[in-house]
């Protein structure tokens, strides 16, 4: 933290989602953790008022990553690249640590109401071209998991149910273990 003061205009961005005062039954860890996170960022920024910027960022849906990957959550056509994230962190970054901070942003409200995006600049982050995903993550703050996997067509709701685990398959888990290898061969280049 030094070093972000010492700047003039640091920025500390957390991965989590807006607080909100809902659904914590049978989640209660993946709560603390999460939610936990965004309190840092929104500490920082009232600790740090005008000099380090905090902020807490979260998908509007789902992005391909490996958690997508391995737990099997909707089809392709559902998830935007994760370029959007890296996207709204640079932008966040460039502005002054007075301008933007104390905020619990999703990625797809954030470009529209910082950076003007309409619905079609969001076609760039589309996993399948042509098919822009509905905002599950975001819509799904307002839902219960049932309706946000009959929303996308589901009819697991364990796949839209934010800190729910499943037990992965014995071809999941190969795979994650070949997936470990190969971070663990590049990190050691």
């Amino acid at each position: 933290m030094p070093h972000l003061k010492a700047s003039g205009n640091g920025h500390v961005i957390t991965m989590s989602p807006p607080i909100k005062a809902r659904g914590f039954a049978g989640r209660t860890a993946y709560n603390v953790s999460k939610m936990g996170m965004t309190m840092v960022a929104l500490g920082v920024a009232e600790e740090c008022k005008g000099v380090v910027a905090g902020n807490s960022l979260w998908p509007a849906t789902i992005i391909e990553s490996l958690a997508s990957i391995n737990f099997q959550m909707g089809e392709k056509e559902l998830w935007r690249k994760a370029t959007i994230l890296s996207d709204v962190v640079c932008s966040i970054v460039s502005k002054p640590a007075s301008e933007c901070s104390g905020n619990m942003l999703y990625d797809d409200t954030y470009l529209r109401e910082w950076e003007g995006f309409e619905t079609a600049d969001f076609a760039c982050y589309q996993m399948v071209p042509g098919k822009e995903p509905p905002l599950l993550l975001l819509q799904a703050e307002e839902m219960n998991p049932d309706e946000a996997a009959a929303m996308a067509g589901s009819n697991d709701r364990k796949a839209f149910d934010r800190g729910s685990v499943r037990e992965l398959s014995a071809e999941d888990k190969a795979q994650a273990a070949k997936d470990r290898e190969t971070t663990d061969t590049v990190s050691r280049l």
